[in-house]
């Protein structure tokens, strides 16, 4: 996994949850954090797709649910070069 892809999502992350970037980690996730709920969810996937220039899958969106899920989707499209 690309380290800068890591970095990215983290970034947007946090600017999405309104969070410090060490706060975004593998224990990040619906369950864990209050912030998360369905209008944070449509803007974190709009703001992954507009800083990686892609389209994520319907599929994926849907259960993007934590922080390994966003990372192991973002850096499955990035990596296949779905760019929009």
């Amino acid at each position: 996994m690309h380290v800068d892809i890591e970095k990215r999502v983290k970034k947007v992350m946090a600017d999405i949850f309104s969070l410090p970037v060490d706060q975004i980690g593998p224990e990040f996730s619906v369950k864990t954090s209050d912030l998360w709920d369905s209008a944070h969810h449509i803007n974190l996937i709009i703001a992954l797709e507009q800083e990686f220039k892609v389209k994520l899958p319907d599929d994926a969106v849907v259960i993007m649910f934590d922080y390994q899920a966003v990372l192991n989707t973002v850096n499955g499209v990035v990596s296949n070069g779905a760019s929009l």
